[in-house]
């Protein structure tokens, strides 16, 4: 009899999760973005988040919860009741920090990864009084001055760091790496010349390349980027291995009902395929991410691999 009790309860506890993804979603959504307001990853959120809200009939809330390289607010999300009611809206960071830090707040497989939104990429820009105007004149350039260049970072542990240090393990050079408290003050110092060097996205450089305070010499991406057609990749200039895709994805708490995930994968696809979210994207420097082979998990698969090797291979540990 008791054991007819507990099978009776289980099964019923199954039914009403059933249900309730069936009827996903009947109350407001949080979307956690974990940096602060105003950058691009808040101001993709926001987008997509008032997309979401038509595609679904549901409110959805956006929270800025900043910190620890993206940790703070992760956590938060990993913490969650995993019923599609918490997400999560992040770059690729998110998968990074379980190998860049020694105590990290969570891991990757601690969450479920739902769908692509959008990516930036990345050029190597140069201050214009630095004698170089190619890739391979740098790479040359920074052979005859080992650690002379240094290079700027939104901060350390980030993409743009991880970048630098990437580039370094492929064109045996050595830089210097200068960490700033976010993307605006570490390009402000490059037009200036404080730090020779940076890889970074356009947008944030593009009144110093009108100005001619900075160069541009080459994309850090697989193909050449929309945003700069005719500027060739590292790869293109004979330096193979030297690239990494800035992807921004939506993710939610391991064990998420298949059907709410499904649900949602669906919705932001139909969202990011659409010419007023790719205007939106191409204004902020970026581009939409449109039928991605494997999706999520397939990308979150590549960095983890592309991205343990840089790390482990130049020692990074960050408390």
């Amino acid at each position: 009899m008791k054991y007819f009790k507990y099978a009776l309860a289980a099964s019923f506890i199954g039914f009403m999760s059933i249900a309730s993804a069936g009827n996903y979603p009947d109350q407001p959504i949080r979307l956690i973005i974990p940096y602060a307001a105003g950058g691009t990853t808040d101001i993709l959120g926001r987008v997509l988040a008032e997309r979401l809200e038509q595609d679904l009939g549901q409110t959805v809330v956006v929270e800025n919860k900043a910190g620890a390289n993206s940790m703070i607010g992760t956590a938060q999300v990993v913490r969650a009741k995993p019923d599609g009611y918490t997400l999560l809206l992040t770059s690729n960071v998110v998968v990074i920090n379980e190998f860049l830090y020694k105590k990290p707040a969570y891991h990757a497989a601690d969450l479920t990864p739902i769908a692509p939104v959008a990516s930036t990429p990345y050029f190597l820009i140069v201050n214009s009084k630095l004698p170089v105007k190619s890739t391979a004149d740098f790479v040359k350039y920074a052979k005859e001055h080992p650690g002379d260049i240094a290079y700027g970072s939104s901060g350390a542990g980030g993409t743009p760091h991880l970048v630098g240090e990437m580039f370094q393990l492929k064109t045996g050079t050595k830089l210097l790496h200068v960490p700033y408290k976010g993307t605006g003050p570490a390009t402000i110092d490059l037009a200036a010349g404080q730090v020779q060097a940076m890889f970074v996205g356009t947008p944030a450089v593009e009144p110093f390349i009108r100005q001619g305070t900075v160069r541009v010499l080459a994309a850090a991406e697989r193909d050449r980027a929309k945003q700069m057609p005719d500027t060739p990749t590292i790869e293109e200039q004979g330096f193979p291995g030297v690239f990494a895709t800035n992807w921004f994805g939506v993710l939610g708490p391991k064990g998420m009902p298949s059907d709410v995930v499904e649900r949602l994968t669906k919705s932001i696809a139909g969202i990011v395929k659409t010419d007023a979210f790719r205007s939106r994207m191409e204004s902020l420097g970026a581009e939409p991410m449109v039928d991605v082979d494997g999706g999520l998990p397939s990308l979150v698969k590549d960095d983890q691999q592309r991205w343990k090797q840089v790390i482990d291979e130049n020692g990074l540990k960050l408390q």
